[in-house]
């Protein structure tokens, strides 16, 4: 088991000092991005994506399915224009993401404390600066703390119990290199979770990666300055609640 754990922290990278992984591609923090007049959170950021490429491409607004068409060749499974800055808000593929996003933070089949250590690892592959700012409120009622949050980075050698380890490496799997999900993996996955559980860490890994465009183009910045409370109401929207 030790020997393993070796494997996977080598190829998983050295995280740096700050909790990112450096040899993944990322941008160092403070990287200036494009633009944008909306920023969402809840797995409502196709909009946000577009809004600032367009601002730092100067890209001409799309019009209508020939648009699309015209450049690919294939008829496009959304019109061009739900798109755009102005006509997706509230569009079939919004809907759909944030509808996504809201049926995952319901799911509690997961302890608290295992979810909201692999929502701040997804945070720390990803370097999203919004997600890191935030803490779940179930889980530091739990018992959850700024100690175990910066054991994260270094999980292969901290005392995390096996169960946390397990989910952490489904974690870093799902996202970096999804070969290292392999017969092992799931052997020991199963040794901690039921199949419940197991597609939770999954879907929870799916949600706090939606992101990504947002941290490519550094338009992700916390619009508060202290780590900040998180919880959802019963449809799953997020909520606020002051300093962590």
């Amino acid at each position: 088991m030790a020997a393993a754990a070796r494997a996977h922290a080598a190829r998983a990278g050295v995280p740096g000092g700050d909790g990112t992984v450096r040899h993944l591609g990322q941008h160092p923090r403070g990287r200036p991005g494009g633009t944008t007049a909306r920023v969402r959170i809840g797995g409502h950021h196709l909009q946000v994506f577009l809004r600032a490429l367009r601002h730092r491409h100067a890209l001409p607004p799309a019009t209508g399915h020939a648009a699309g068409a015209a450049v690919s060749g294939h008829q496009p499974r959304l019109a061009a224009a739900e798109l755009t800055a102005g006509d997706s808000v509230g569009g079939p593929l919004e809907q759909a993401m944030g509808e996504f996003a809201n049926a995952v933070v319901r799911a509690n089949t997961l302890d608290p404390l295992t979810t909201e250590i692999v929502r701040l690892r997804c945070a720390q592959i990803h370097d999203c600066r919004i997600c890191g700012s935030l803490r779940l409120r179930d889980a530091q009622e739990a018992g959850f703390d700024e100690a175990m949050q910066r054991k994260i980075a270094r999980y292969e050698t901290s005392d995390f119990p096996p169960a946390v380890i397990a989910a952490l490496r489904l974690c870093d799997a799902i996202i970096m290199r999804p070969a290292w999900a392999d017969d092992a993996l799931k052997a020991e996955l199963h040794q901690h979770f039921s199949a419940a559980q197991i597609a939770e860490i999954c879907l929870d890994v799916m949600k706090w990666s939606q992101q990504k465009p947002l941290v490519a183009l550094r338009t992700e910045e916390p619009p508060w300055a202290q780590t900040t409370l998180l919880s959802f109401d019963e449809r799953g929207a997020p909520v606020f609640g002051g300093p962590a």
